[in-house]
């Protein structure tokens, strides 16, 4: 199986803290805002067809990947909006390798037959967190940042600024294979 950028991305900063991007250590919902209600179950690929995603619904949300790449994508909503949370698998968190457990936050909608996903924007989001004095590490070595702030506090955050197109990366689009 081959990864998205986005996957990539993720997977290497959850496993192994060395690649840019924008995680928090804590999960920015609460049980309540967990939703079902996505259809992401089923093949993904991208406009190419070269990258694909193979997402596989799990009792608490969906699994994407195989065994030591695999990601567990919680849909959550929010003020009517469908977000994920991007963890590392259990199965493919390594002990070995030093590592930070955390959350990649991504909007997520379905226009169709596509998925649509955007990502936090680490340059926005270094700008604004500084401007706030909200909780965070900056890695700069890495060119990642990582919110520290307590999940009530991230959601607030998330949800201020929701609509602001500066937040977030372009939109990587999906067309449902099955």
């Amino acid at each position: 199986m081959k990864l998205t950028p986005v996957l990539i991305m993720t997977a290497g900063a959850l496993l192994t803290a060395s690649c840019g991007g924008t995680l928090s250590i804590v999960p920015f919902y609460e049980d309540r805002d967990k939703a079902f209600d996505l259809p992401l179950e089923g093949l993904w690929t991208d406009q190419d067809a070269k990258e694909t995603w193979n997402v596989r619904k799990t009792a608490g949300g969906y699994e994407v990947g195989e065994r030591q790449e695999a990601l567990r994508l919680q849909v959550v909503r929010l003020e009517g909006q469908h977000w994920l949370d991007i963890s590392c698998c259990d199965s493919c968190c390594d002990d070995s390798s030093p590592s930070i457990p955390g959350h990649l936050i991504a909007r997520v909608w379905i226009e169709g037959d596509e998925l649509c996903v955007q990502t936090m924007d680490t340059d926005w989001l270094k700008g604004k967190v500084r401007e706030l004095g909200f909780p965070h590490l900056e890695l700069p070595d890495r060119k990642q940042i990582i919110l520290t702030a307590p999940a009530p506090m991230l959601r607030k955050f998330v949800l201020l600024y929701a609509n602001e197109p500066r937040a977030f990366s372009e939109t990587s689009r999906f067309h449902r294979v099955r």
